[in-house]
């Protein structure tokens, strides 16, 4: 009996599980695989509005009729939905970047048949990057689908191209292309310097030192990590394995060491026929030495185990800037530990020494925090929901699977993952800055808290609300920067201040046990929309029991000033944002001198829209400050306007000239246009600003470059968006306020930058650009695409940067690497030109046309 009993348990748990099986693979009704969508901008400025229409068109290429018992789920740029023109469909805008499409009780597409969707919307759309992203369906059942074709159509119009009927940013041409390339100097002699930072004294002697296997290497008291790191990048570049380094003073054929006379992060670098020797002030300064040491490894020898033969040279030279600094968004899309060490590495080598690591955001919390599962299990993770109860909305196309394999909204570091980051980092003398943004910018936390608290407020209600981040009764209408209408912390409740204490708390323990300097903990505090908190019960409570606070928007002001007081109990200094260092006045902003105590960094931002003195105001008010310029430094801005070239443009483009161009001791001389391309005028557009105090000066303690992630999808994206960008910005912090900025006459001005930018170029093409190949697993740096100019049937052909090849073919197909040479003017008989830049392992930037190119 008890056989037969097990026998019949196991048949019926096998048809059990085959049921479920089926059921977990039941196939939807409709075959959406065979339904083809594509999508496209009419025109940007419709009924010559600031709107734009766009348009789905959706094809059922089927054997079957799509009713209505279906949606169509997407990410993209958030803007407001005015109007859909069919009346077969609604579409909204359901929070942030997160759309959707439903049919209405009519909707019918037979077999064959096609319908065009047109809709209204705010502002305008000007790059495939705007278009959908992670475009899904979902059934009646709920069964979710990734729309398997689909396709983004070609921006080819001036309506389509334009932000507005006043776009004074001129279209995006190969022909423009080549009239910029032309303003540079590329000579056909070789390279002098290849460090980058240029040092700030140079000079080349005669002889040369050969680095062998058998080198003897020695280094002074405390600096054995260094000594290491040596071995380490000689091995990565070349191959060539040194001996092990020996702690002594007695100096070898290379030594480091630490010396008086030299400041913190200064060294000198002695390079003759019998010695290298690297002096620092302090390890860090050896560790800089040893990074330009290496910048001069020239490029034949990257992944060639053989001797190293190293110019007789001197060189003394130090930072101007204690601040050099990078911002990673890890938030809007998750890169894994392994992309961020990688980003490490190349960031030390250009003697980059903060990055501001942003791990908390509207669409992700990305650090396993002690006590509180539910910040990961819910704020870091992403997929179809429209509750967010157990995990959050789709954003920037993380699609409908929150497991799925190519869903970068998931994911986050474990309490381990972030102390290698910690130790990895300050091996490499980066401090890592870590940034929770609160009260905007906060939604992941507050939904992951809601979260716990109904899983508690039935068995432990004390529990569920102890770190609650809402008022549930708060009936207040905003829209924030990004389009949430609930991504702002009640900050009138206790337990929004428990829970960042306690996120605070828990991250400290982080750094204590990496052993990792922990100075600066950021708040952020930026972009709290208008109306926040203004319906809110218990704010209106608050305020009343709290009359000093004044009105509701004042309660930024008040969570920056509380904030700061907790961080400087602890020892710390409260970073953030220029808002949260300012107070909100009928007429404007003006600082919060109650901050400017240096209990407070204040990172700007805003240097458009008028605040062009923002920077230098803040800094005249005593704060110490960090710009971080729009124009000049936000590394997510694209390129420049090709509609195939990614990026935001909301402040602008922003090329990998630009951030070498910023004037930290003159912003007025390197801000020359604003969003929309308008040239400003300094004795027309500047006269009422600010200029910088010489106290403001000693308060401008450095500059930092953003890596904001909304359209940053990959490791790949990420490491486009800022190499070669990263070289101008690292000389700028390195170096700070360049000679040619004293120029006055603009004109003068900008032929010397034009002058030395092409002299950087060299070193940039020529060098650092193919170094990266070898590096690793290489890294996906941008290249350019080239410029094109046909005079008299002649093709004319430049680059941005030397040390590549030029592709080309004159029968309308693509380039590749076996293509014609571009050597010099080429007579074409009229054919369609499509050139490449490629680099020397085959890899290539977008294609340039010859359309619009003739110049006679």
């Amino acid at each position: 009996m008890k056989i037969i009993s097990l026998f019949f348990s196991i048949l019926l748990l096998t048809i059990f599980l085959h049921c479920q099986i089926d059921k977990n693979n039941e196939s939807m009704a409709f075959p959406f695989d065979d339904l083809s969508l594509s999508w496209k901008v009419l025109t940007n400025h419709y009924n010559n509005k600031t709107q734009h229409l766009a348009a789905f068109i959706i094809e059922n290429n089927s054997k079957d009729t799509l009713f209505n018992d279906w949606k169509l789920y997407w990410n993209q740029s958030p803007r407001t939905v005015f109007e859909v023109k069919n009346p077969s469909v609604q579409l909204r805008k359901i929070n942030g970047d997160f759309y959707e499409m439903a049919p209405r009780a009519d909707f019918q597409l037979a077999p064959g048949q096609k319908i065009t969707v047109e809709y209204i919307s705010s502002d305008w759309l000007i790059k495939e990057s705007d278009g959908p992203v992670g475009v899904y369906f979902v059934d009646h059942e709920a069964r979710s689908k990734q729309v398997k074709s689909f396709q983004i159509l070609p921006f080819e119009s001036e309506e389509q191209i334009a932000r507005s009927t006043v776009e004074a940013t001129p279209p995006y041409t190969a022909l423009r292309q080549f009239e910029e390339n032309e303003k540079l100097n590329f000579d056909d002699g070789e390279v002098t310097s290849s460090i980058i930072p240029i040092p700030k004294s140079y000079s080349v002697r005669s002889g040369a030192f050969n680095l062998t296997s058998a080198t003897s290497i020695t280094f002074s008291e405390g600096l054995n990590s260094e000594a290491d790191i040596l071995i380490k990048l000689v091995e990565e570049v070349n191959g060539l394995k040194l001996m092990n380094p020996e702690p002594t003073n007695a100096p070898g054929a290379v030594h480091l060491a630490i010396v008086r006379g030299l400041k913190s992060e200064q060294y000198s670098l002695v390079i003759d026929q019998n010695q290298i020797t690297i002096n620092g002030g302090d390890p860090a300064g050896v560790f800089y030495g040893i990074q330009s040491l290496i910048h001069l490894i020239p490029v034949e020898s990257y992944e060639k185990s053989k001797e190293i033969a190293f110019p007789a040279l001197a060189i003394t030279d130090g930072p101007t800037l204690g601040y050099r600094g990078i911002h990673i968004d890890v938030s809007r899309h998750f890169f894994s530990k392994q992309t961020i060490l990688k980003m490490i590495d190349i960031l030390s080598r250009y003697k980059i020494n903060n990055l501001l690591f942003y791990f908390t955001e509207d669409e992700g919390w990305r650090l396993e925090i002690k006590d509180l599962p539910e910040l990961t299990e819910v704020g870091a993770r992403r997929g179809h929901t429209l509750d967010d109860r157990e995990y959050l909305q789709p954003s920037y196309g993380s699609g409908p699977d929150p497991a799925g394999p190519h869903n970068n909204g998931t994911g986050y570091y474990t309490r381990s993952d972030y102390i290698e980051i910690l130790q990895y980092a300050q091996a490499r003398h980066m401090k890592v800055i870590p940034q929770v943004n609160f009260p905007g910018h906060a939604r992941a936390a507050i939904k992951a808290m809601e979260a716990r608290y109904h899983k508690y407020k039935d068995t432990d209600p004390e529990k569920a609300n102890e770190f609650r981040l809402v008022d549930p009764d708060d009936q207040s209408e905003y829209l924030s920067a990004q389009h949430y209408t609930d991504n702002i912390v009640c900050v009138c409740r206790e337990s929004a201040f428990a829970f960042y204490e306690k996120v605070m708390d828990d991250i400290i323990s982080i750094y204590e046990e990496a052993g990792a300097p922990l100075e600066i903990f950021h708040t952020g505090g930026d972009e709290v929309p208008r109306g926040a908190w203004t319906k809110s019960p218990l704010c209106e409570e608050f305020l009343q029991a709290n009359p000093a606070i004044g009105e509701a928007n004042q309660l930024q002001r008040y969570f920056s000033e509380r904030a700061t007081e907790i961080i400087k109990r602890k020892g710390l200094i409260n970073g953030a944002w220029e808002e949260a260092a300012m107070n909100i006045q009928p007429d404007g902003w003006t600082p919060n001198r109650k901050l400017a105590d240096g209990s407070m960094i204040a990172y700007i931002w805003n240097n458009i829209w008028g605040q062009q003195d923002l920077g230098y105001k803040m800094a005249n008010a005593g704060f110490p400050v960090v710009l971080c310029n729009v124009t000049n430094l936000y590394f997510d801005l694209a390129y420049n306007n090709d509609p195939r070239e990614p990026g935001l443009y909301w402040g602008g483009f922003c090329n990998a000239r630009l951030a070498y161009e910023f004037i930290p001791g003159n912003l007025y001389k390197s801000t020359q246009q604003d969003a929309l391309g308008n040239k400003f005028l300094p004795e027309r557009d500047f006269v009422d600003l600010v200029p910088l105090s010489p106290q403001g000066q000693q308060n401008i303690i450095g500059i930092q470059a953003q890596l904001w992630a909304e359209t940053l999808q990959d490791q790949d994206m990420l490491e486009y968006y800022y190499l070669p960008k990263l070289y101008g910005f690292a000389e700028r912090a390195w170096n700070g306020d360049p000679v040619w900025a004293r120029i006055e006459n603009t004109a003068e001005r900008n032929a010397v930058a034009d002058l030395t930018w092409s002299r950087v170029a060299q070193v940039i093409g020529k060098k650092e650009l193919q170094k990266l190949d070898f590096l690793g697993d290489g890294y996906n740096y941008r290249i350019p695409t080239p410029g094109i100019k046909i005079s008299q049937d002649t093709l004319y052909m430049n680059t941005s940067y030397p040390g590549f090849e030029i592709r080309f073919t004159l029968d309308g197909s693509q380039p590749t690497p076996n293509s014609q040479l571009y050597t010099g003017p080429v007579q074409i008989n009229g054919a369609l030109v499509n050139a490449k830049i490629f680099n020397k392992q085959g890899r290539s930037g977008l294609t340039a046309r010859s359309e619009d190119t003739i110049v006679d």
